[in-house]
């Protein structure tokens, strides 16, 4: 499901999703300074939060929908930093070939291809939701089988209890937590 995507932002935000988890608004509210990745091609300037993190990227809770250009939220009020992986590294790359430069380190990571505006957690959803349909991964409003952005959520946490032993008292229900950006008792 994840390589069916051929456009290259897609396709690394579907690797977003499928790695860590995280929420459309978290992914929608990605900017420059929130991906540090060690090549000559990326030298904006990174949040201070990733200054000595090379190859990380972070969700930050100070994003909201009442910003400038952000009409999604992140729901987190969790910060986080995670190490990108090779494969997740070569998707960026790959994007950031064909993406504008950015003016400004604050400008987000991901547009739409029309418009060159910030994508919204929504209109991620809804290409999530039509491709769901094409893939036959959809079944219909509600579902808890649908492929949605949110879907990766509870497969990553289902994934993440298999690697950790599955047993909370073994601590996999915190790191789980702290990937997913939750801030909550109950997950």
């Amino acid at each position: 499901v994840v390589r069916s995507w051929k456009h290259p932002m897609w396709l690394t935000v579907q690797l977003i999703f499928a790695k860590y988890g995280r929420r459309a608004g978290g992914v929608s509210n990605l900017d420059f300074e929130n991906i540090h990745l060690s090549h000559p091609g990326c030298d904006w300037t990174v949040h201070s939060d990733l200054r000595q993190w090379p190859d990380h990227i972070s969700f930050r809770s100070d994003k909201r929908a009442s910003e400038e250009g952000r009409s999604t939220g992140n729901k987190t009020k969790a910060d986080a930093k995670y190490p990108i992986d090779s494969e997740l590294k070569d998707a960026l790359l790959l994007y950031l070939a064909i993406r504008p430069q950015p003016d400004s380190p604050t400008d987000p990571l991901f547009v739409s291809q029309s418009k060159g505006e910030r994508l919204s957690g929504g209109s991620i959803t809804m290409k999530f939701n039509r491709r769901a349909k094409e893939l036959g991964h959809w079944y219909g409003g509600g579902d808890d089988d649908n492929l949605n952005p949110h879907y990766w959520r509870h497969w990553a946490t289902s994934w993440y209890q298999s690697q950790f032993g599955g047993d909370s008292s073994q601590g996999y229900t915190a790191l789980t937590k702290y990937i997913r950006g939750d801030s909550k008792q109950d997950i």
